[in-house]
């Protein structure tokens, strides 16, 4: 009842039927260990033993994965005669009179340990004082049970730290709040969440290397200065007390990567961090990590070569697959992507045109009125088409063309971006660093790509007129001004 679990909590508390099991799933398994527990097992271990309970202990033995690789031969009902040390944490425990089954998990592997009083000394110690979720170290013989389980033999359980909290059942933390600020226990019981940063450190890898290859250096660049730029966000702000100054945290590291170019670095890359002081949801986060890399003597159309053959070698290398399943952007829903196929490509402007939105009336405003008249025909547009002029999180209108843009590309042309899809054909309003297309007016040669719906990569050639670059510096400060990010000097 609900009064009962406001009582139980201490605090009023209204919570769905839902939110109920969820509670109740980690309530219910969420023992701590008080102080006189503990002392108790320390107590007890004194009885048998006159070494510590908590042993400085060097692992000398194999982890749980070798160890089923190599003893995937033995046979059932076959003990082996070599003794093996395994070391792991408690996933579960069964107990019965003489004999005490448990298996321990390793490096996302798991074995199940056999404990008998016949074979195991301290056999009652263990019995009355090693939980569910402690870290122990076990010595035994490898073997297969008559089902065909391959097992340890415990011949020595010794505790090597002890989990005052008993874990959530493997598998079955469900309650997003906990698997968010508290990730630990998120990774102990949940496997996918693992395996998901073991992906990711290999795709790290495998991008480096792929960079490496092709004769780029990877540098590292500040992520403190006076000024934060490459990008149109809000950057955080702190105060380095030694110099009495304030300092930006970078939102990306392109105008350092840019200097090493100048510099006579034709090839060079960055993975780190990037700060953004703004929203939060699915796809944005205040800090995230990016790669940036930078190519002299180059343009868009052999990046997006490059960008291609990155992907694809990477999903067929790290999954051992062509074909994989990936989450469509603010759904539930997932799409099977190939990354065999060609990845589309399709021109933002022609898009536009098939909806009734004129690229050319759009380029009009801006020459007749500029970047005012130009935000002012957009609003008319996005009305005209049922498109939110309001910023869903600050509740303000958008105040710029470039944002007004991008949710007209947002509603008619992200959405068909399923599959890995090119964006190209990209204004000049959107894209201030980038050069005008060689053949077509108003526009320059930039892509994004996007994959179920969400982009994962922007790239473009750079503008090396040093007049058109001011005049497009100038038409970026006026939209930086109306949204308030910076103000003109």
């Amino acid at each position: 009842p609900q009064s009962m679990l406001t009582k139980a909590c201490g605090v009023p508390l209204q919570v769905t039927k839902r939110q109920l099991v969820h509670l109740r799933l980690y309530r219910t398994s969420s023992r701590t260990s008080s102080i006189p527990e503990e002392q108790n097992r320390a107590a007890a271990w004194k009885e048998v033993s006159d070494k510590p309970l908590y042993p400085l202990h060097r692992h000398s033995g194999i982890d749980v994965g070798t160890f089923r690789e190599t003893y995937d031969h033995v046979q059932n009902e076959e003990v082996v005669e070599k003794e093996v040390e395994l070391c792991g944490r408690i996933q579960t425990r069964r107990v019965h009179s003489s004999i005490i089954f448990f298996s321990i998990k390793q490096n996302q592997s798991s074995v199940q340990i056999k404990v008998t009083a016949k074979q195991c000394k301290d056999f009652d110690f263990i019995k009355q004082n090693i939980r569910r979720s402690d870290i122990v170290s076990v010595v035994g013989n490898p073997s297969r049970t008559q089902r065909g389980e391959l097992t340890l033999n415990a011949t020595e359980v010794k505790l090597l730290a002890p989990c005052h909290h008993q874990l959530p059942e493997w598998n079955n933390l469900v309650d997003s709040n906990i698997r968010y600020r508290q990730r630990y226990i998120d990774m102990l019981v949940n496997k996918d969440t693992n395996n998901t940063f073991l992906l990711r450190s290999k795709i790290i890898s495998y991008l480096r290397t792929f960079l490496l290859k092709r004769d780029f250096i990877e540098v590292e660049t500040p992520v403190l200065s006076t000024s934060a730029g490459g990008a149109m966000a809000t950057p955080f702000v702190t105060t380095a007390i030694a110099l009495h100054e304030k300092l930006q945290l970078r939102i990306a590291p392109e105008l350092f990567l840019k200097q090493l170019v100048i510099g006579g670095l034709d090839r060079v890359f960055e993975i780190g961090k990037c700060f953004r002081n703004e929203g939060i949801d699915t796809t944005h986060n205040p800090e995230f990590t990016s790669c940036e890399f930078y190519q002299a003597y180059t343009d868009y159309s052999e990046l997006m070569d490059t960008t291609e053959e990155l992907l694809r070698g990477m999903v067929k290398t790290l999954l051992g697959t062509s074909q994989i399943a990936v989450p469509v952007k603010s759904t539930d829903e997932t799409v099977t992507v190939d990354f065999d196929q060609p990845f589309r490509r399709i021109s933002i402007v022609d898009e536009l045109e098939k909806n009734g939105i004129k690229y050319n009336e759009i380029l009009d405003a801006f020459n007749t009125g500029g970047m005012e008249a130009l935000t002012e025909h957009l609003k008319k547009v996005c009305i005209a088409h049922g498109i939110p002029i309001v910023n869903p999180d600050t509740k303000k209108e958008f105040a710029s063309a470039p944002q007004l843009f991008d949710e007209l590309v947002g509603t008619f042309v992200e959405t068909q971006c399923l599959q890995p899809t090119f964006l190209i054909d990209h204004p000049i309003i959107t894209s201030p660093l980038a050069k005008e297309h060689r053949t077509k007016a108003g526009i320059v040669e930039r892509f994004e790509l996007f994959l179920g719906g969400m982009e994962i990569c922007n790239a473009y050639t750079e503008l090396n007129d040093p007049e058109e670059q001011k005049r497009r510096f100038d038409m970026q400060t006026a939209s930086m001004n109306a949204l308030g990010i910076y103000t003109s000097s």
